[in-house]
């Protein structure tokens, strides 16, 4: 699991709030730690010293609430499931497509799949239309934090594509992708020649 320290309180509260996460926290004689948990992959963090007004703040409006159960339910904004799916109620299930471009000279290339409002993103199909012998995918999750896109977790490593098939990256559960966050899908090849590889983004919204 990656974890990521907010940069200030009122930062954190923020991140929490948008991502609709339930904070949990233990203490010191002198500290709050407090952590919340997004889609099982990445831990927020961050830490607040006792006899701050961030503490007071931490107290008096957030304390009573921390340390509920990190359970898949509809209130928090956790969504519920449709039966044993990776669904969630109230979604439809869509497809993106998307293209990488080789020049000729390219031996590896990196396409990225933006949203443009929150889904639920399962994961993907790569086409075998003009794969070659030995062409390697890889693909990974990115957020911005901090005016920058970092990789925050990398589900699909080192897959072999297929001339001869359809090579599906699909998850049994849907994580929630928020707008900060991209798909970033590459392809590694041993041949250097012009072509055009083709894929689909599963999700729902």
């Amino acid at each position: 699991m990656i974890e990521i320290t907010a940069s200030s309180w009122s930062n954190y509260k923020t991140l929490v709030s948008n991502k609709k996460m339930l904070m949990q926290y233990e203490e010191t004689t002198g500290h709050y730690f407090i952590y919340a948990i997004e889609a099982n992959a990445i831990a927020w963090k961050y830490t607040i010293t006792k006899g701050t007004s961030d503490a007071t703040d931490f107290e008096n409006n957030y304390e009573s609430s921390c340390n509920q159960p990190l359970e898949i339910k509809e209130i928090a904004g956790k969504p519920a499931r449709i039966a044993s799916s990776a669904q969630p109620a109230g979604t439809a299930e869509k497809w993106i497509g998307f293209s990488i471009d080789f020049g000729s000279s390219d031996t590896t290339k990196t396409q990225y799949v933006i949203f443009n409002s929150l889904v639920y993103l399962r994961g993907g199909y790569m086409l075998p239309d003009n794969v070659l012998n030995g062409d390697i995918m890889d693909v990974s999750v990115e957020a911005y934090i901090d005016e920058e896109w970092v990789e925050i977790i990398e589900p699909w490593d080192n897959i072999a594509l297929s001339q001869i098939a359809a090579i599906v990256f699909i998850s049994n559960e849907s994580m929630q992708f928020p707008t900060t966050y991209r798909l970033a899908v590459t392809i590694t090849s041993q041949a250097s020649t012009a072509r055009k590889y083709y894929g689909v983004a599963n999700f729902f919204e």
